[in-house]
């Protein structure tokens, strides 16, 4: 999910600890959130300087320590793990007691593999058996996945305002966490290179420039041009999101002039088979800007489809929103089995949300799909504003959910940012029933520019990419 900011302005290389708020000036959220980022990389260099890149503390010595139970399952052991300075926390299940250094309460049994927080439908690891005749040694891989997600009311409505009758403030940031397995990587070591698990992690290839249309020659010194450059009237925060992987020419991708930040919840959705889709969602907009209308493009999807790394439904609306009924009709339908969507699902959080592309007003936009191709370009979006795509390596693949923002307001440079994921690796080796917890593997290369995707924690850590 994606909030409704305004900029991103933090820069390490400006080496700013703090900010500090003067009296009688415009308060902003870009301040507030440069602050929070500021805070951020002081806490996690901190941890990584001063304990290590990847680490379980003294007081949790058993965090996320694998153990087998039952068939084609493991147990997940409670604690903090952290990770290229994030704190993965394991929380446990109950039964619960009072922790008196924490002042708070805390599970006591580990969590099994099967019932993860944040990893639902986990794909069952196929464990040999253990023992008699038919038992065979194998080592598979277990890994933590550990990335950072933005959290909107629409997920949490706890962050709403109730005493306000229940306005959206401001938004959160989740430390997510999944436990993996790739199974049978053969007869290896923590320190050994394993070519599955290379290829699992390896980076996107994605680079992204923004850009703007050259102004043409004026015909006097004393007059600017009319053309060229950024003409929107407004801050905007463009947000480039890959929607189908693949290379380049395959790849594609969708955006938005607001973060993807216009969303709804969706209450129900029509039974599958229908020429169309019909969405009962909580509302059709703030405004006549910030709404959904027909024509737009929007994508259906929950928190399984954020967890698992896949992307939504895409479809057109197709009519104008019922604005009594608060109905959005879509097409092309929802396909029957896609995504299993249960409106209602206090764990799912179903919600629909607008992408800004358009096939009637750029002819980029392939009209079927609202998805526009990744190419080397220039690809002009809307305004002025243009982006233009690399891979490194060439040949390389785009990633589901690699995704770019950038700011352009006028007279004002483009500001970009990008975000986080990496990865820990353990071992498990099934001989007999002996477990044991590896440490992660060395760096080979760093990640940048995605979101949703892959790194080794504590050895691979995707890096922001600036965009010029």
């Amino acid at each position: 999910m994606g909030g409704d900011y305004t900029r991103w302005t933090f820069d390490p290389t400006k080496d700013y600890k703090g900010v500090l708020k003067q009296q009688g000036r415009v308060d902003v959220d870009a301040d507030w959130n440069e602050l929070v980022e500021i805070i951020d990389r002081r806490w996690r260099t901190e941890i990584i300087d001063v304990a290590g890149q990847d680490f379980v503390g003294a007081a949790t010595p058993n965090a996320f320590l694998i153990t087998p139970v039952g068939v084609n399952d493991f147990s997940i052991g409670i604690g903090r793990l952290y990770v290229d300075g994030l704190v993965a926390e394991c929380h446990g299940v109950p039964p619960a007691k009072f922790d008196p250094i924490l002042g708070e309460v805390q599970e006591t049994n580990p969590v099994l593999y099967s019932q993860q927080p944040y990893f639902p439908d986990a794909p069952s690891p196929l464990l040999p058996p253990i023992g008699g005749p038919n038992a065979v040694n194998t080592t598979d891989l277990i890994y933590l996945d550990v990335w950072e997600r933005e959290v909107t009311a629409i997920q949490d409505p706890n962050i709403r305002e109730k005493a306000l009758a229940g306005p959206d403030t401001c938004t959160r940031l989740q430390t997510v966490w999944q436990v993996k397995d790739l199974p049978n990587v053969g007869a290896v070591g923590c320190g050994d290179d394993i070519p599955a698990w290379d290829a699992l992690v390896g980076p996107s290839a994605g680079r992204l420039t923004t850009s703007t249309i050259p102004p043409n020659p004026s015909a006097t010194p004393c007059i600017l041009s009319q053309t060229g450059g950024y003409t929107g009237l407004e801050n905007r925060l463009y947000r480039v999101e890959i929607h189908t992987p693949g290379p380049m020419g395959t790849a594609q991708f969708k955006w938005s002039r607001d973060n993807a930040s216009v969303v709804a919840a969706v209450t129900a959705i029509s039974a599958s088979g229908g020429t169309n889709t019909l969405l009962n969602v909580t509302t059709l907009g703030r405004d006549s800007v910030l709404r959904f209308n027909a024509g737009d493009w929007v994508e259906v999807l929950d928190d399984n489809c954020e967890f698992l790394g896949v992307a939504g439904h895409l479809a057109k609306i197709v009519a104008p929103p019922d604005v009594a009924n608060l109905t959005l009709t879509i097409n092309p339908p929802i396909p029957v089995g896609f995504g299993d969507f249960t409106p209602g699902d206090p764990n799912r959080h179903t919600r629909v949300r607008r992408w800004d592309g358009r096939a009637d007003l750029n002819s980029d936009v392939n009209a079927a799909t609202g998805l526009i191709t990744v190419s080397a370009g220039p690809i002009d979006l809307e305004d002025g504003i243009q982006v233009s795509f690399s891979d490194d390596p060439v040949g390389g693949n785009f990633k589901t959910g690699d995704y770019w923002i950038f700011g352009h307001a006028l007279l004002t440079p483009p500001s970009s940012r990008s975000s986080k994921r990496r990865r820990a690796a353990s071992f498990i080796t099934i001989a007999g029933s002996a477990s044991s917890r590896g440490r992660p593997r060395a760096a080979r290369s760093p990640i940048a520019d995605q979101k949703e995707t892959s790194a080794l924690a504590g050895a691979l850590a995707q890096r922001p990419l600036a965009t010029a």
